[in-house]
Order: C-alpha cells, then sequence, then structure tokens
C-alpha cells in the first residue's frame, strides 16, 4: 500500500488516538491476583459452543454399565512413546480399580476395548466430561476450559505451547495436581495423581470452579460487552 513501516504490534493496544477494546475469552477466576488488566482487557469468561451432538451408543452403554471412569484424551497433541505411555496408563488404572475411557485423537496410542476401557477417536467434551470421575488431558485451553465448567478433578500432562501455563496455573490455584510429564511419567506417579481424583478435597474445589464457570456465560458477557462498545460508537 506504499505506507511506511511501523513496529510490530504498535496498534495492538492504541490506535493513536484511543486504547483498542480487547476481549479475552478466559474466566477471570483463573486470574485473580491480576489487576494490571482492569479497564482495559475484558475477561468474560469462555466461550461454549452448544450443538445438538450426542455420545456414541456404545459409550453410554460402557458409562452406565460401571463406575465413573477416568477419560484420557489429548486431543490433537501426539505423545512421543505412545506405546510406553499407554502401557504405565493401562497398569496405573488396573492398581487404582478404575475405569476409563480413552479419546486416541492424534496421541499415536492405539489400543482394542477391552471391558475396563472404552477406546474411541474423540468424544464430545460437553457431554462426556461431567460423566467422568476424573479427566487426564494434555491442558489445551478449550480441553482445559471444559474441564473446568464439568465440575470433575482434573490432572494435565503438558506438551508444548501454552498448556505448560494451564498446568502450572492450575494446579497453583488448587484446581489440579502437580502436572505430570510424559518423559518422567511412572505407573507409580500415575497410579497417585488417579487416586487425587478420589479426594473429596478435591472433588470439591472441581465442584466449586466449575458452578463459578458455569455461571460467567462468557458469550452472552461477550456479546454485551460488544454491544456497549457499539452505543458508544
Amino acid at each position: 500500500l506504499g505506507l511506511p513501516k511501523r513496529k510490530a504490534g504498535i496498534y495492538t493496544c492504541n490506535d493513536g488516538s484511543r486504547e483498542i477494546p480487547t476481549v479475552y475469552p478466559v474466566s477471570g477466576k483463573l486470574f485473580p491476583e491480576v489487576t494490571s488488566w482492569e479497564g482495559h482487557v475484558f475477561l468474560p469468561g469462555f466461550f461454549f459452543l452448544e450443538g445438538n451432538e450426542k455420545l456414541e451408543p456404545e459409550m453410554e452403554e460402557f458409562l452406565a454399565a460401571g463406575a465413573k471412569p477416568i477419560v484420557i484424551t489429548f486431543s490433537s497433541m501426539p505423545l512421543k512413546q505412545p506405546d510406553i505411555f499407554l502401557e504405565k496408563l493401562k497398569n496405573a488404572l488396573k492398581e487404582t480399580n478404575n475405569r476409563a475411557v480413552l479419546l486416541t485423537g492424534n496421541s499415536g496410542m492405539q489400543a482394542a476395548d477391552d471391558p475396563t476401557i472404552y477406546v474411541t477417536k474423540a468424544a464430545p467434551h460437553n457431554l462426556l466430561f461431567p460423566r467422568a470421575k476424573g479427566i487426564l488431558h494434555h491442558g489445551g485451553a478449550g480441553t482445559m476450559a471444559a474441564a473446568l465448567h464439568s465440575g470433575v478433578p482434573q490432572l494435565i500432562m503438558p506438551g508444548s505451547v501454552d498448556q505448560p501455563f494451564w498446568a502450572e496455573r492450575l494446579h497453583r490455584l488448587g484446581y489440579a495436581p502437580e502436572p505430570l510429564r510424559e518423559k518422567t511419567v511412572t505407573e507409580a506417579s500415575l497410579a497417585e495423581a488417579f487416586r487425587c481424583f478420589d479426594d473429596p478435597l478435591a472433588q470439591e474445589k472441581a465442584s466449586m470452579i466449575g458452578t463459578e464457570i458455569q455461571n460467567e456465560n462468557g458469550t452472552i458477557q461477550a456479546v454485551r460487552y460488544l454491544e456497549t462498545l457499539v452505543d458508544k460508537g
């Protein structure tokens, strides 16, 4: 366009005459100590898409056939040694007498159904997570938000990008145990983490933050905020 070069990000927060409104669709409940954003960055809460999805009939049968399972999902994140982790996972589930739903996604794990583990590539988190005993996942923002919304205890084994941040943030706030790492996780540490799902305090905290996240109605709050900006011109 024949325009002069400018510094990257120079108009991220200000267009030269006024601040540019910023909406960050996460819950302020996860940043209780942050005050520097006040009056500048609006945190309406997480966005959740409600659709007409259903769980697979076979999954419904599995869920109804026994105790609440632990849900394991790494979504699009590949594991470095999926076969080794799967073996540790199976042994930890057996040691703690837990059932599981394994969403293989792009993790690289390949397993067949058995009486205690239901295996499928993916499932709607909003329908499955609330019916779980606990959730083990990679810490992606969307999966983490869905786990919080479900009111079920969660455990994070982060990979990269923002995942270590969310894992540490939830652990610091008491909403998840200390994060696991694929390269150092053992059957024993995995089993110990699974036992945390039985802790009444962990269940209480998960239920509490779940209710708060549900009551935020992040999508509605964001729309209302944008409407006020339009009204101001």
